[in-house]
């Protein structure tokens, strides 16, 4: 079962804060477990299927050809074409998106200021631990390669942080999205670290989740047909037309944009007065998650977007711990209300009826190793996965990601 395992390896990242002192010793640990959870991903989900299958013919076929039959972006298709031609198999693929989506998060962990990073990798684990580093291994990549970006710009090397957005759009399109969070870090530096008034940011996440009902009503009316832009036409049509990702799947658990806010204004006030760049940032994008949000779930595929500021979140959440020992207190309520918030992430993806054909069969290959267990072979796992969410109306299988 994932929960079990996804539940312990939380606690052991929570754990890294009371066993370890150094700062330095605590983020190694959290890379090692993020690294063996994502990086031992074995055929979970319902996304690889389609992955697996586009692997095996891509890499039999010259470079120009897979490039131009391949239904993903250039950087992801060339990244399973040179795989296949040096002989690896695809899960070789996942073991090194793993690792480097652990190192990503933890050289974000490491630019921050909280001390202790224990409580924030756990928050970010319970949040996007499956949804995201677990099935949509593209979007994982682009999502790291985002956070790269914004280091860089916390450097001000602009063009560097520019070239490593435009990287990761090969990985996944929407990565251009990180163009925004890019322009939002400069702005905040521009200000000394303060972050951009609420109201702003409101008004900025307000636009853009009008913008997302605007190109819901061009889809409807085939536009993107008319104007050429087929592929794009096909897939929003897809995301639009399927009943699993139009209904339940993805609309469950609103009432978490309006949970947020709160949780927000208690440390607005510390991030407002030590203005601290990247602490700011990730307060700015999570209220703009929580107003852009429920636009997104609108029309589903933007729900894709959510993953550049859900990653952000915890850095503005666990704020308290740098301040004076009057605020432990405080911090230990709001630490604690923040992972029972961030818990109820994976709760509501675990117990989602659609999800219980590959969260009931998840297996782990370093997991499997280390307790001597044997690894079901692909064909099997495939028949359970398409036969189970068949049970539940849902036609993933077919579906490209």
């Amino acid at each position: 079962m994932s929960a079990p395992v996804f539940l312990f390896a939380a606690a052991i990242l929570l754990c890294c804060t009371a066993i370890f002192e150094s700062k330095k010793v605590q983020l190694w640990s959290i890379f090692f477990i993020l690294s063996m959870v994502w990086g031992g991903n074995h055929y979970n989900g319902s996304d690889w299927l389609n992955y697996v299958a586009n692997f095996n013919t891509l890499s039999q076929l010259p470079l120009p050809e897979a490039m131009s039959e391949s239904p993903f972006e250039l950087g992801f298709t060339f990244l399973l074409w040179v795989t296949g031609k040096a002989a690896l198999n695809y899960w070789v693929v996942v073991a090194a998106i793993g690792m480097f989506n652990a190192y990503a998060l933890c050289r974000l962990l490491a630019a921050s200021d909280i001390r202790d990073p224990g409580p924030a990798a756990a928050f970010l684990f319970l949040v996007e631990g499956w949804i995201l580093y677990q099935e949509q291994l593209r979007q994982s990549i682009a999502v790291s390669l985002v956070i790269l970006a914004i280091l860089e710009t916390l450097r001000r090397r602009y063009i560097v942080a520019g070239a490593l957005v435009l990287f990761g759009a090969t990985m996944h399109g929407t990565a251009l999205f990180g163009l925004l969070l890019i322009h939002l870090t400069a702005e905040i530096a521009r200000r000394n670290g303060e972050p951009p008034p609420p109201l702003t940011t409101v008004m900025w996440a307000a636009a853009t989740g009008f913008a997302t009902l605007f190109i819901l009503v061009l889809t409807q009316l085939g536009v993107f047909y008319t104007v050429g832009l087929d592929r794009i036409g096909t897939k929003l049509d897809t995301y639009q037309g399927d009943s699993t990702y139009g209904t339940s799947l993805f609309t469950a658990g609103t009432l978490a944009y309006a949970v947020c806010v709160p949780l927000l204004l208690v440390s607005y006030p510390i991030i407002k007065r030590e203005r601290k760049e990247l602490a700011s940032l990730a307060w700015s994008a999570a209220l703009f998650w929580c107003v852009a949000g429920p636009f997104f779930r609108v029309f589903a595929v933007f729900i894709r977007f959510e993953h550049y500021l859900l990653v952000l979140m915890p850095l503005a959440f666990f704020v308290y711990q740098r301040q004076e020992p009057s605020d432990r207190m405080v911090a230990r309520w709001l630490s604690v209300a923040a992972l029972l918030y961030a818990s109820t992430f994976s709760i509501r993806q675990f117990l989602q009826p659609e999800n219980f054909a590959w969260s009931r069969n998840y297996q782990n290959a370093v997991v499997n190793t280390v307790l001597l267990l044997p690894l079901t072979d692909v064909q099997s796992r495939e028949q359970e996965i398409c036969e189970g969410s068949a049970d539940y109306g849902a036609n993933l299988c077919n579906l490209a990601n």
